[in-house]
């Protein structure tokens, strides 16, 4: 398996880049994403202790896993084809991210932390 190091190593980046008009705003904009979702992300890790790394090199090795996957169909996909890919692999774990005023708010309601409790 690849090993990549930054989004402009994956086999999907490239791909994008030979199909998208160079520092578009749709480019830009899918890159923005990815960064947002890169700096959220260290979050997991304090949220989550027991949790694999899931950061940026985590979004990567998705990234990756799907290029293995893909194989050389990567070329026949379409713009908006790799974009939603390249936004599920930085996206897919956000959920686990949340802000302590939104964890607080929890804690400071006894029935709501009982039903998290009896849910998970």
């Amino acid at each position: 398996m690849v090993h990549s190091k930054k989004l402009e190593e994956t086999a999907l980046w490239k791909a994008y880049q030979e199909k998208v008009i160079p520092e578009s705003t749709r480019s830009n904009w899918i890159k923005e994403v990815y960064e947002a979702a890169v700096k959220y992300m260290i979050d997991v890790r304090q949220v989550f202790q027991n949790y694999t790394l899931h950061d940026g090199t985590h979004i990567i090795n998705v990234l990756d896993a799907m290029e293995g996957l893909l194989g050389d169909q990567i070329s026949k996909l379409t713009v908006g084809e790799m974009e939603l890919l390249i936004l599920a692999a930085s996206l897919h774990d956000l959920g686990m991210v949340y802000q302590d005023q939104e964890k607080q708010l929890y804690y400071d309601d006894a029935e709501a932390c009982r039903k998290f409790l009896r849910e998970y």
